[in-house]
């Protein structure tokens, strides 16, 4: 019973390190290095109106998901999720070292 729980909790512990390491970043800091300082805030509105976007479906299909598929699905779906948008920010994010902001 304790190795199930400190394996769920090790788990899940995982799963935050991992998701806040490139999903905030990407949406937070990464639009405002990327576009010019006119359009900034739209850019920022974007990322953070799509980001949400992104939490509602995600709290609304887990259920439906869940009584479906069942639990270990959810979690392979997710996984292929956040594999995939690793894939996408690798390719297609532009690196902004050293330039400029303006």
């Amino acid at each position: 019973m304790f190795v199930g729980l400190l394996m769920t909790f090790s788990a899940f512990g995982m799963v935050h390190l991992f998701h806040n390491v490139d999903p905030s970043p990407v949406t937070y800091t990464y639009p405002v290095e990327i576009f010019p300082t006119r359009i900034r805030a739209t850019a920022m509105g974007f990322a953070t109106s799509v980001s949400r976007l992104g939490s509602i479906l995600a709290v609304f299909s887990f259920p439906i998901v869940d009584a479906l598929y069942g639990l270990k699905t959810i979690v392979i779906y997710f996984a292929a999720f956040e594999l995939i948008g690793l894939i996408l920010t690798l390719k297609y994010a532009p690196e902004t070292k050293n330039k400029s902001l303006t």
